[in-house]
């Protein structure tokens, strides 16, 4: 009788955790933070420019998330740098003779991929394509897909003050 009532609870709890997906991946950290760098406009330039200040923040984000391991730390950790990275789109586009700045801020959006929590970064109006990429979790690769590794003064020097 022991013999049946423990083979019955064996197949009971295996059942639990075939159909309950107890038995799965239990990790809640699949939320992804994100960015998004808004162009002035659709124009050449102003999307040249949207892609240098993209390499330029990513560069220093990448860096200063390098060590987060939790969604929060990363969440933190952006929120805490919001104003160092408009700082930084400002140091891009003056660098590169335009007259209008970037302003940025940590918030929720819903998105074709779903909900999520983002840094966007408008650059002048903000009224152009984005460019958009994933802060967390961080990307073990950094460079950019033509095999350049961008790196950002601005980013350094303002690193080295902080």
């Amino acid at each position: 009788m022991r013999t049946k009532i423990c083979c019955w609870a064996i197949i009971l709890l295996a059942a639990t955790q075939i159909f309950c997906g107890c038995g799965g991946n239990t990790n809640a950290e699949e939320k992804l933070l994100r960015i998004y760098v808004r162009a002035d406009s659709d124009a050449a330039a102003a999307q040249a420019v949207n892609a240098q200040v993209s390499a330029a923040v990513a560069y220093y984000l990448n860096g200063e998330l390098e060590n987060c391991r939790t969604y929060a730390e990363a969440y933190a950790a952006v929120r805490a740098r919001t104003n160092t990275v408009a700082h930084i789109a400002d140091g891009v586009l003056r660098a590169k003779g335009y007259g209008y700045g970037a302003k940025a801020a940590l918030t929720h959006i819903s998105a074709q991929s779903g909900e999520c929590d983002a840094l966007i970064v408008r650059l002048g109006t903000g009224n152009g394509d984005d460019r958009q990429n994933v802060l967390y979790p961080v990307s073990a690769d950094t460079s950019a897909k033509d095999g350049a590794v961008y790196k950002s003064l601005i980013a350094e020097i303002i690193g080295k003050r902080l």
